[in-house]
């Protein structure tokens, strides 16, 4: 993966903003993955981010480093069903495995498209970088 994903791991927490009703919609995240080349973050089924996504996918990802260093990235999420990308979450991520112990199929998983990624370094003009 690129610079991108590599400073929201390093993040830590991160923000991903949607849409509802015209109005935007804001919240943290913090897990997580590379799988095949995509970064991939996961929610519930069961929330409103995810309905948010599934009726428009197009989301806005920001950080900020305690360097004051951050990212922006705009891009648009798509849904991925398939049963390896999730055995992969599970196995490499224990957080998330205990949340979702009773119910593995409330998981949802979501990697980026179409992605644009704007970091800003201290001390440096902001730049375009990959995911």
């Amino acid at each position: 993966m690129g610079k991108g994903a590599d400073f929201l791991r390093e993040a830590g927490v991160y923000f991903i903003a949607t849409s509802e009703n015209g109005q935007p919609q804001l919240r943290p995240f913090g897990s997580n993955m590379e799988y095949k080349g995509r970064f991939y973050f996961s929610m519930g089924r069961s929330k409103n981010v995810f309905r948010q996504m599934i009726s428009n996918p197009k989301v806005s990802i920001v950080a900020m480093k305690p360097d004051r260093d951050w990212i922006r990235i705009v891009g648009e999420a798509v849904l991925d069903e398939s049963e390896d990308a999730k055995e992969y979450l599970l196995a490499n991520n224990p957080r998330i495995k205990e949340i979702y112990k009773d119910n593995p199929s409330e998981i949802a998983l979501f990697y980026l498209t179409n992605a644009t990624c704007i970091l800003n370094e201290s001390g440096k003009e902001s730049a375009q970088t990959d995911l």
